[in-house]
């Protein structure tokens, strides 16, 4: 999906709203104890987080997350 966004011609906006990290596995902590810092290194998460990164690095394009009441943590 971030792909065919990706190629859109003009500005996009994508919006990751209320508890969209949630699908993510936030149990494990890198040996600070950091869990966010262990679950953006997982294997399984690299490619959406570099498509992420990559969509927000195109000209004309922006990333907004809203927190849901669930996201206190990160």
């Amino acid at each position: 999906m971030l792909e065919d966004l990706n190629r859109h011609q003009g500005p996009v906006e994508l919006v990751l709203a209320g508890d969209f990290l949630d699908v993510l596995r936030m149990d494990d902590a890198d040996s600070n104890g950091d869990r966010l810092a262990a679950t953006i290194t997982r294997p399984e998460y690299q490619g959406l987080f570099a498509t992420l990164r990559g969509f927000a690095g195109t000209q004309g394009h922006r990333v907004v997350y809203v927190v849901g009441n669930h996201d206190a943590e990160i």
